[in-house]
């Protein structure tokens, strides 16, 4: 069993649940059932552009959103990517490299890392 969860922010930037779904196995399928309940929910797919998804690479979560909201942003939680990071790289001096360049502005500042 898998927990599928979307979550959004208001005007005073706090966060607030909007769907959950428990589902048998996590796969492109039950991702796609998920999305197309929440875009109903959310006014369709022509709202796409106002959305941004971040994720840690679901299994069938990309192709998903790739068919199904086309013109949203997909992002990835670096929490997670750290979590991966983390299992190859175990130094800290990595550790704060990873996160001054996760926290950067611009290329320029990234560049300087």
């Amino acid at each position: 069993m898998s927990a599928f969860v979307a979550v959004g922010r208001d005007g005073n930037d706090s966060m607030w649940p909007i769907a959950l779904a428990v589902v048998p196995v996590e796969n492109r399928e039950m991702w796609t059932w998920f999305l197309t309940e929440l875009l109903k929910d959310l006014g369709g797919t022509e709202q796409s552009y106002r959305w941004t998804f971040i994720s840690d690479r679901q299994k069938g979560l990309l192709d998903a959103v790739k068919q199904l909201a086309p013109h949203s942003e997909h992002r990835f939680c670096l929490r997670h990517k750290y979590e991966n990071f983390k299992q190859k790289f175990k130094s800290p001096a990595l550790k704060e490299l990873f996160w001054k360049a996760a926290s950067t502005a611009s290329k320029t500042d990234f560049r300087r890392i």
